[in-house]
């Protein structure tokens, strides 16, 4: 007689939020001319549940999540009216690598590259 055990399997839950710290360049480029890296740090925080990424210019902007996956999480704004900031970029789940491009309607780029790792609040 064979006996064959079944094992349940469920998909892990995708947490509510993610929090990373951030660290990289910033790379400006302005009226065509690339400016030096400048190191910067940062803290992003992707929001499943509405769909947003928190951490890219004021503290209440908040940029919608366009994908997820398991390899990616894509996000991105336009500007819709002149004088507004637009973003688009991708985090590999994977590496924790964050690639994104700000536009500002003064004709100002930043090109962000970051390395990202998990975070937990201090206090």
């Amino acid at each position: 007689m064979v006996v064959v055990a079944g094992l349940s399997t469920a998909a892990a839950a995708e947490p509510k939020t993610l929090m990373l710290a951030c660290d990289g360049t910033i790379t400006a480029y302005a009226d065509a001319r690339q400016r030096p890296p400048t190191s910067v740090s940062r803290g992003v925080l992707i929001n499943f549940a509405d769909r947003t990424v928190k951490g890219f210019g004021k503290p209440t902007d908040r940029v919608k999540v366009h994908s997820v996956d398991e390899t990616y999480i894509s996000f991105g704004t336009e500007a819709t009216k002149t004088g507004e900031t637009s973003i688009t970029g991708k985090l590999d789940r994977v590496t924790g690598e964050l690639s994104a491009i700000m536009g500002y309607s003064n004709g100002l780029t930043n090109m962000y590259s970051l390395k990202c790792k998990p975070a937990q609040r201090m206090f």
